[in-house]
């Protein structure tokens, strides 16, 4: 069964008032972290934010630093989880400082266990595998096991993100031996679904597919419907990758029913974004276009204006999929809007390439070059590389057509920078080619303009 947050928000108010009433003003502020993380779970982050100002304001009156570091590291996690990762990261490298002030080791590794997440979501990821490598040499410092699968773990994660797959697979199969040693069929699970994410990256969608049925023999055995679903979101992109659309939809209606049992609002509109993604891939536009409302919805009512333009840049591209161009480009317009109007400059960027790709594939090659150097100019170091790299060669593509060879050399030389610096390999080779074939045309055209012997 789900974690029932509201029962924790009850039994942490009993546990508040009974320490107000003793004048026990450490135990007051331990209420306040754990009522503030139950509000925040429930979404309810005015209320999560409050609680933990509260409770860092007693932990300074107290001077005492520990309870001052885990209030530090709340409010880290609080804007992680709001996505203000510039906030998150400052509060994290406070909360570290102050751990390693009063030489709190197990403090430590769990900061720069935060730290390496903050920087991965910022897309640091050399930063990130510089922090979980100083997380997991102080957890092996300790000798806790439990701290090094976890650190394994996010190490391995680190390695995966930088295109390193072969060395993430050797640390979660590091922390895999380590959990089935303990017994510990929860994180086996969890290692279970890494090691299956990473070879659906490498494309070996098949071995994806029965690491990610273990886990879920195992999640079903232990009843934890978080890694159940999780599980079959990632059996459903397994299946999706493999053409096997019908198989795909199956898990994700799987997933989308149990989200919805258990009144887990994000995962339903995340599966509705899956079965709309296996709706387009049918070419059922108007089915596609119908579970992207119906997440819209969602959005709007939890109030995550991030996730409402991306979900409205989703329904665009799919009317503009079904031939309502107009539709497809109001909305697109709509989320651009919304996206510069809450500051959101990752989201720009992915709604400006797909306004980009919208003009190329209607042929207006002037209109797509100046949303693709739009969307250039938006991105930031949090932005998705790829992304950001796929610009480079798009804009190349298009004064190749435009038979601007120069500046094609040029898009394309950027972008094959960038595939190479982030070990993206199976978009350098296509690139190199595109390029060798610029080169080659170049060649011939500098021959075709020299002089004539007399």
């Amino acid at each position: 069964m789900p974690h029932d947050y509201r029962q924790d928000i009850t039994q942490h108010e009993q546990e508040l008032a009974l320490a107000r009433q003793q004048n026990d003003r450490h135990a007051e502020a331990e209420a306040l972290s754990k009522l503030g993380t139950a509000y925040y779970m429930v979404d309810e982050s005015s209320h999560a934010l409050d609680c933990y100002q509260q409770a860092i304001l007693i932990a300074r009156e107290l001077d005492d630093k520990p309870l001052e570091t885990d209030q530090l590291l709340n409010f880290g996690r609080f804007y992680w989880r709001s996505k203000d990762y510039d906030q998150s990261l400052q509060y994290d490298i406070q909360a570290l400082s102050l751990a390693r002030q009063i030489t709190d080791r197990k403090r430590e590794r769990i900061i720069l266990g935060s730290l390496g997440t903050v920087h991965s979501f910022r897309h640091d990821f050399a930063e990130a595998l510089h922090c979980r490598l100083q997380a997991l040499e102080i957890a092996r410092e300790i000798g806790d096991q439990d701290s090094i699968g976890q650190s394994l773990v996010s190490v391995g994660s680190a390695y995966n993100a930088l295109g390193e797959h072969q060395r993430a697979i050797q640390f979660y199969e590091e922390s895999l031996a380590i959990n089935r040693l303990l017994g510990s069929r929860y994180w086996e699970s969890r290692d279970l679904s890494m090691l299956a994410g990473v070879y659906h990256q490498m494309g070996n969608n098949q071995k994806a597919i029965d690491l990610y049925n273990e886990g879920i023999i195992i999640a079903r055995e232990i009843d934890n419907l978080r890694f159940l679903m999780g599980h079959l979101n990632g059996l459903g992109y397994a299946y999706f990758f493999s053409t096997d659309n019908e198989r795909a939809k199956h898990c994700f209606e799987e997933a989308l029913q149990i989200a919805r049992e258990h009144g887990d609002r994000r995962f339903e509109a995340q599966q509705l974004h899956n079965l709309a993604l296996v709706s387009n891939a049918r070419k059922d536009r108007d089915v596609a276009i119908g579970h992207y409302r119906q997440a819209l919805a969602i959005v709007r009512e939890r109030g995550d204006q991030r996730e409402v333009a991306s979900t409205l840049n989703q329904l665009a591209l799919s009317y503009f999929s079904a031939g309502d161009h107009q539709q497809a480009l109001n909305l697109h317009m709509q989320a651009l809007e919304l996206s510069r109007q809450i500051g959101d400059r990752d989201g720009e960027h992915h709604i400006l390439y797909s306004l980009g790709g919208m003009y190329k594939q209607l042929g207006n090659w002037e209109e797509a070059i100046a949303y693709y150097k739009q969307a250039l100019a938006a991105t930031t170091e949090d932005s998705d590389q790829s992304l950001y790299a796929f610009c480079f060669s798009t804009l190349g593509d298009l004064y190749a057509e435009l038979d601007d060879l120069a500046l094609a050399l040029d898009y394309y030389q950027q972008a094959l920078s960038i595939f190479v610096a982030k070990k993206y390999e199976q978009f350098i080779a296509p690139l190199n080619q595109k390029i060798d074939n610029l080169r080659r045309k170049l060649d011939d055209d500098a021959q075709g303009d020299e002089p004539k012997n007399a």
